[in-house]
């Protein structure tokens, strides 16, 4: 399997001259201007109703965040008002890939040959930076749709539950339904609780990485 990395032209350069592999942040396309990148759901879970019918679930089917709970009864949700009810999970770096070239994020591109040998260089990376604090590390394909996608009717909900509690590496690899044609692979990394990381990413040299790609 081939994975492709496509990127600007400086940061191309900054891969082939000095073996520079950039992690962003998950939060980072939450908070970014770049409408190429921006994601406002990138690493949340939650539902976001913008209903074309009455909406009534029983609050057990919602989520709880923090030391709220609430106990029996239903939420009803309307048409004309926009509810967006998400937890902001874990930060954690992550670096894209697709299936294919994609123009729209940079005018050259690199493939990678071996996904898990590139892989598991980065794991050795961040623990020779970060050690015990780094948790665990994988190659995850992105599914599309679930929670992340809006929910206009109950049939929406039914469908955005099932996608709602899994584990983490899943919660970072879904992508709403607008973001199928990126065919996107996601290298995923986690860390302990509270582990301090730039405000964009964390970037990693060694040339090493070039026996796994093909330039």
């Amino acid at each position: 399997m081939l994975l492709i990395k496509s990127l600007p032209e400086d940061k191309y350069n900054k891969v082939v001259n000095e073996g520079n592999i950039f992690l962003t942040r998950i939060g980072y396309y939450r908070k970014t201007i770049n409408p190429l990148i921006k994601d406002d759901l990138e690493g949340t879970r939650g539902f976001r109703f913008d209903p074309k019918e009455i909406i009534r679930v029983p609050n057990s089917d919602l989520p709880t965040f923090g030391n709220v709970d609430i106990v029996g009864g239903y939420t009803e949700i309307h048409p004309g008002s926009n509810v967006n009810m998400h937890e902001i999970l874990p930060d954690i770096l992550v670096y894209c890939v697709s299936e294919k070239v994609q123009p729209t994020f940079g005018d050259k591109s690199f493939a990678i040959t071996d996904p898990n040998g590139f892989c598991e260089l980065l794991i050795e990376e961040l623990r020779k930076t970060f050690g015990d604090n780094f948790l665990h590390g994988s190659l995850e394909r992105v599914r599309y749709g679930g929670h992340k996608d809006e929910i206009t009717t109950l049939d929406d909900f039914k469908k955005a539950k099932t996608s709602f509690y899994q584990e983490f590496n899943e919660l970072y690899s879904l992508n709403p339904s607008d973001f199928t044609p990126e065919s996107e692979w996601r290298y995923i990394f986690l860390f302990e609780p509270g582990v301090e990381l730039e405000r964009t990413g964390f970037g990693i040299y060694n040339k090493e990485f070039h026996k796994y790609c093909k330039f």
